[in-house]
């Protein structure tokens, strides 16, 4: 079972799975008419797994999670509030959702009798980099209420597997993009550059545009993803799943606008925004060692297919 299997990361997943003949029961609240349609999509497409959809809400209680969950061998659990700007507006609800919720689906697990729990963490729960590449034994810091939620779920992971001897693993995602993230706002620094630069805009920067990211394509944590759900190796164990590399936020720009046939990027630069680290990389030795986890895509060539896909979503919805 995937939560959150009509989101971003969840649609690539359950594809994925899918197509190596898995069967997927898919467990989301389906707000999004868009997204919605998507997993319509993937279920008429000739694939060997079957796809049950189930629309739920984590936070709806036990039962229904219970029973959605009963004939299943494993979940990966990627339903969150995943904003840290709203988490700064909002925290309650943020607390909620990833923590609360969490609990809840660790529960539900029990209940069915669920042997694998797989947790899509953030590397926000590190903070401010204390010393870079990070690795898994870096301090715990988070600087933001959505840093604090998805550490309490790492904790409830950890309870749960020493109490109920569920099988937990977490996945500390770093900088996630490719075809099918968000398009608007300004949540995702690539989609909000690619949405300016359309529409000849300058794009807006916080702070100097010298803070760094790691950027890690979803193809590539959907790889880890699968790898952990059948490897013994990483049962109680953290991982991070990121690139390796980080990019400047202004090298960031200059790449999409290469991409969009820009020579110049014009820039308009804001404030840092509360709750945002300077600087970010992942260390991935660990996945490395234990998964064979290594990323198959660089910035530049994961880029490509992102921006494309982006530019006709926007292109769609001027339509619509």
């Amino acid at each position: 079972m995937v939560t959150g299997g009509a989101g971003f990361i969840g649609l690539h997943l359950v594809k994925r799975l899918l197509s190596l003949g898995v069967d997927v029961i898919v467990f989301d609240v389906l707000e999004n008419s868009a997204r919605q349609r998507m997993l319509e999509s993937i279920a008429k497409d000739d694939l060997s797994g079957k796809l049950t959809v189930v629309r739920g809400d984590i936070l709806a209680g036990e039962k229904q999670l219970s029973k959605a969950l009963a004939s299943a061998e494993a979940i990966v659990h990627l339903a969150a509030l995943v904003d840290v700007s709203a988490s700064m507006e909002v925290p309650e609800e943020v607390d909620r959702v990833n923590a609360l919720g969490t609990l809840l689906v660790l529960k539900a697990c029990v209940d069915a009798g669920t042997k694998r729990f797989v947790y899509a963490s953030s590397c926000a729960v590190y903070g401010e980099a204390q010393y870079l590449p990070i690795d898994e034994e870096h301090p715990l810091n988070p600087l933001s209420p959505y840093g604090v939620s998805k550490l309490v779920g790492e904790r409830y992971c950890q309870i749960f597997q020493d109490l109920y001897e569920v099988e937990t693993v977490v996945l500390r995602l770093f900088n996630v993009y490719g075809p099918g993230q968000g398009v608007g706002g300004y949540a995702n620094v690539i989609s909000s550059f690619v949405e300016r630069m359309v529409r000849d805009e300058p794009v807006v920067i916080y702070g100097d545009g010298l803070q760094t990211r790691d950027f890690v394509y979803v193809d590539d944590v959907v790889e880890a993803l699968i790898r952990v759900l059948s490897s013994d190796r990483a049962i109680g164990e953290v991982l991070n799943v990121g690139s390796g590399i980080r990019t400047t936020i202004k090298d960031l720009a200059k790449a999409i606008g290469k991409l969009l046939g820009k020579e110049e990027v014009d820039a308009l630069h804001a404030p840092p925004r509360l709750g945002e680290i300077r600087h970010s990389q992942a260390n991935i030795e660990k996945a490395f060692r234990l998964i064979g986890y290594k990323p198959a895509y660089t910035l530049e060539k994961g880029l490509s297919p992102t921006v494309s896909w982006l530019v006709n979503r926007l292109k769609g919805l001027s339509r619509g």
